[in-house]
């Protein structure tokens, strides 16, 4: 059988001499009967050789937060089936180093699978940063407001006594009146995504195969558009060119997060050679 050789597969993964080892994927298959919902039960050699070989790597969950089911095929009424088949598991070794480490199982959007987000431990960077640099942001001229917010600010009354004092005073106008009108446009965001997600949430995890509709509307609402996409990590990856056509934001991503590990401050180290990972006062 095909499953019989991936799990062969994954004996022959097995680190010799055991080191810490994560394995997070699509197993195609359940450790319990309660994983799946809908369809026929899974016969039961085929759920105990998954165990087995799981027993045999010395791997098993990780803590998990989020979905229950993570893959359904999103059909309707009794052919309606989500399962529990993607998950992060770990061996002794890696469990002992990442003790805080925690798997969230994300709701799903454009696959039928749900994403696997590992989070080794909590860290914060950048605490105690000064303000940010004013940047304008591309992606802001996708909105329709956005180009009434500048008017506005810019038709106001002017001061100055140069005409370069006037410019610096339309510029500060507008750079006030944008920063007020993002934050309050991102709050509303957040708030209306997060109820988005919270209901799709919902849907995935008790849903029968009766709301197939409703859920598919409301991941088209959550998904952003390619264009906006495109803009974010073309201005963040600081390039000025772009293949005409060329729809592929993963080296702009890649550029970008670069840059940002580049950015900041992990750790620190005095004369001494002691490291500190944390903020002071």
């Amino acid at each position: 059988m095909k499953t019989n050789s991936s799990w062969d597969l994954l004996k022959i993964l097995k680190p010799c001499p055991p080191i810490p080892w994560l394995c997070a994927s699509d197993f195609n298959e359940i450790l319990h009967q309660r994983e799946k919902v809908g369809g026929a039960r899974r016969p039961y050699n085929h759920i105990e050789n998954f165990r087995q070989a799981l027993e045999i790597c010395g791997i098993c969950d990780i803590h998990s937060k989020g979905q229950k089911f993570t893959w359904s095929n999103n059909r309707r009424g009794k052919e309606f089936t989500k399962e529990r088949i993607d998950r992060a598991m770990a061996n002794k070794e890696w469990n002992e180093l990442f003790n805080q480490a925690y798997c969230n199982i994300m709701v799903a959007i454009k696959s039928d699978h749900s994403p696997l987000h590992v989070n080794l431990q909590h860290i914060e960077y950048g605490r105690g940063r000064r303000n940010k640099i004013f940047r304008y942001e591309a992606t802001w001229e996708l909105k329709e407001d956005c180009g009434g917010v500048v008017k506005v600010a810019w038709n106001n009354d002017q001061r100055g006594d140069t005409q370069a004092g006037m410019l610096r005073f339309k510029l500060n106008l507008c750079k006030r009146d944008l920063l007020n009108w993002k934050e309050k446009a991102t709050q509303q965001a957040k708030g209306e995504s997060s109820r988005i997600l919270t209901t799709i949430s919902q849907l995935q995890d008790n849903g029968d195969g009766s709301n197939i509709d409703q859920l598919q509307i409301l991941q088209r609402k959550i998904e952003v558009s390619p264009a906006e996409t495109e803009m974010k990590w073309r201005q963040r990856a600081k390039q000025h060119w772009l293949r005409n056509g060329d729809k592929n934001t993963r080296y702009f991503h890649m550029q970008a997060n670069q840059r940002r590990k580049t950015n900041s401050i992990k750790s620190i180290a005095d004369n001494d050679g002691n490291v500190a990972h944390e903020r002071r006062t």
